[in-house]
């Protein structure tokens, strides 16, 4: 195994353009797939350690209706708070001087968030300062709302029956950042003062939230097992931080499935543009396998040394591809910055650095096996004839030799989208596809 590792090293190092082709190629159909995973990765990690900073407590009742003052103390009674606070949410249409706009109001107390924080743009985390001001008739609202209603700091806007004086913009809220965190831009207000507004009547589209935090160690799964056993009204909701983190979690995994199925298509094309650089590369390197069997050296040592040399630049593709995800990663954070669960620290883990080492492993030698079976059939006796040349010929077993590509990337696509006939369902689509290119390629040529 040395002896084949030092002579592929000796032969890469006299196809330095082949070798870097090569991994440029297979680098580049890898960093899709790798960013994504980093991104999965470093999603699920905010929002399993910043849980009931989502939430903004460890449990939420809620519903289209407040709990009633025997609800609250039977909840109490059952689980056993150590703090509660309760929110009003509702859409409703902000006016300013510009114009109107719909907007997300949530009415909150002073004990708003038990976990997290909100931070405002000027006046930096809120304090006790900041909450008597919203007692007074002011407001925090997102940056947005500025331009579009034509106000400033210190401008006023209405919310139904009400004038609110815009005190400062959401910087960071709790859960996800503010525009992507509901359908609409967000601005909190007192709940002392959301009745004078006339917002909430007869049919109302209103949603009560009443937040609970626990002492440290107990268990706020097994809390909200508890209340949804005992709790009969099905319009009140009930969810624990984890709950609804699982659930934000799903929801970002089927996102990333999709744009990983199309990673994987990127990865197809780089892998049949590895199989094209081979072939050429064989074909450059065939007198020379000629001569090696001619002089006693078996075919399959030949395409084991081809192998190792496929290897070899597997590995340094993939590190390539780390490279460059981990390039991408701060681009795309600033992009998808509104989408993201707040403080995500995006990068390329261990995990994710291994499997891109794996795939490109088992990509850059299965794409290349039917090149490497028709080394079988060559005809070193055509090396001493004159007019002869060395050619690769076809097997007729040679559609065999794609299997393994197929089943790589078949496995690779059920992984990504979770499911068997999904991944099935890929594969053929993207092998029709390649069918079709190649014979719209050959139509083209002729002419």
């Amino acid at each position: 195994m040395t002896t084949l590792v030092r002579l592929a090293w000796r032969d890469l190092r006299h196809q330095r353009g082949f070798a870097a082709l090569f991994v440029v190629n297979l680098a580049l159909g890898l960093t899709g797939a790798v960013a994504l995973d980093a991104l999965q990765a470093s999603v699920e990690r905010t929002l399993g350690a910043r849980s009931r900073s989502f939430l903004a407590a460890d449990l939420r009742v809620g519903g289209n209706r407040p709990l009633t003052p025997d609800e609250r103390a039977d909840v109490a009674r059952r689980v056993q708070p150590r703090a509660t606070t309760d929110v009003t949410q509702l859409y409703s249409m902000a006016t300013g001087r510009r114009g109107a706009q719909l907007a997300e109001v949530r009415a909150i107390d002073d004990r708003f968030p038990l976990f997290g924080r909100v931070v405002l743009g000027r006046g930096g985390e809120v304090d006790a300062g900041h909450r008597a001001g919203l007692r007074a008739g002011q407001a925090w609202v997102d940056r947005s709302l500025l331009a579009s209603l034509g106000v400033d700091i210190g401008d006023e806007l209405t919310l139904g029956a009400s004038r609110f004086e815009v005190a400062d913009t959401i910087e960071r809220d709790t859960g996800l950042s503010v525009r992507a965190a509901s359908l609409a831009p967000r601005i909190y207000v007192a709940a002392e003062r959301l009745p004078a507004t006339g917002l909430v009547q007869t049919g109302s589209r209103v949603e009560y939230q009443h937040l609970l935090a626990f002492a440290p160690g107990v268990d706020a799964r097994a809390a909200a097992a508890t209340l949804r056993a005992a709790v009969e009204d099905p319009r009140l909701r009930i969810a624990s931080h984890d709950e609804l983190s699982e659930e934000l979690s799903r929801g970002y995994e089927r996102v990333l499935r999709y744009l990983g199925l199309v990673s994987l298509v990127a990865l197809s094309l780089a892998g049949v543009a590895c199989a094209y650089l081979f072939r050429a590369f064989l074909r450059r390197r065939l007198a020379d396998i000629a001569v090696m069997v001619s002089l006693g050296a078996r075919v399959r040592r030949a395409q084991a040394l081809l192998v190792v040399e496929l290897l070899m630049l597997a590995l340094p593709a993939a590190l390539l591809a780390v490279a460059l995800a981990s390039l991408a990663l701060p681009m795309g954070s600033a992009v998808l910055g509104d989408l993201l669960p707040a403080e995500t620290a995006l990068f390329v883990g261990a995990g994710e650095a291994a499997t891109a080492v794996v795939v490109a492993v088992l990509v850059a030698p299965a794409v290349c096996l039917p090149f490497l079976a028709r080394l079988a059939a060559l005809r070193v006796a055509e090396l001493f004839q004159e007019h002869a040349g060395l050619v690769l010929e076809r097997s007729a077993g040679e559609a065999l030799w794609y299997l393994p590509a197929a089943a790589a990337l078949f496995s690779l696509a059920a992984w990504r989208s979770g499911s068997v006939v999904e991944g099935g369902g890929f594969v053929v689509g993207v092998a029709a596809a390649f069918v079709a290119a190649a014979a719209a390629g050959r139509v083209v040529l002729a002419v």
